[in-house]
């Protein structure tokens, strides 16, 4: 059973404050500094000390104007993922981070969450994505093993790379790190918004960023509806 000792929501909330205090500092000082393709990236070498590799075949309104690009793009796909239409995530998408792959074209980026139990289908996020990220190396983590293998099979998730199971799972979340590598530069958690799995995936996935990284955790307002507090209790067979 996913649980979370010893810590309660407003845990997860200042623990999810504080690193997104920090990525946000970041993104602040890439665009206060004049110059932004080239400061910027001299901003980013000095967090991780690598070579920023900018690719000049990337929109520079990737920089700018980004929420506009993941909205036009994400609406000119069928089905549209809910990201731009019962959120509005492209404001912290086009602004953090399409500029981090201006800067980082083959970043590696992790999604937990297929959606495989959306009402349209899974994938809508992975065709935004491999519109949006052409250089990227793009992994995609879903706890339906079945609903991955019959859309690996119908072309879904061609140049995609898959995980599968819990995402509240120490011993999972230890297996997708094995196999992927690990040293994420994105990780976006979409998944099961259980407290206890956004709180266990960032334990242990969070340590595999990159400095510079990014980790986003979407839908965390549903943390206050008795379906997603913890601890999870496992469904109970009225007889």
């Amino acid at each position: 059973m996913c649980e979370i000792k010893g810590r309660n929501l407003k845990t997860i909330l200042a623990t999810a404050t504080i690193f997104l205090t920090y990525q946000l500092t970041w993104l602040t000082n890439l665009y206060a500094t004049q110059g932004q393709t080239v400061i910027a990236g001299a901003i980013y070498n000095a967090d991780n000390d690598t070579t920023a590799d900018a690719d000049a075949n990337i929109d520079a309104n990737y920089l700018t104007n980004g929420t506009k690009i993941y909205r036009e793009a994400a609406l000119s796909l069928k089905p549209v993922t809910d990201k731009v239409t019962s959120h509005t995530y492209e404001i912290m998408y086009g602004k953090i981070l399409l500029p981090y792959y201006f800067l980082n074209p083959r970043m590696k980026m992790l999604e937990i969450g297929l959606g495989c139990d959306m009402g349209y289908g899974p994938g809508a996020s992975v065709a935004l994505f491999q519109k949006l990220f052409r250089d990227a190396e793009l992994w995609e983590a879903e706890y339906d093993a079945a609903c991955v293998e019959k859309h690996k099979g119908s072309g879904k998730l061609d140049g995609i790379k898959t995980l599968v199971g819990d995402q509240g799972n120490d011993i999972i979340l230890d297996g997708w790190i094995e196999k992927s590598g690990g040293n994420f530069d994105v990780v976006i958690d979409d998944g099961g918004h259980q407290n206890c799995q956004i709180w266990h995936s960032f334990q242990k996935l969070w340590p595999t960023i990159k400095p510079g990284g990014l980790y986003f955790i979407e839908d965390m307002q549903v943390a206050k509806q008795k379906g997603y507090r913890w601890p999870i209790q496992p469904p109970v067979t009225k007889i």
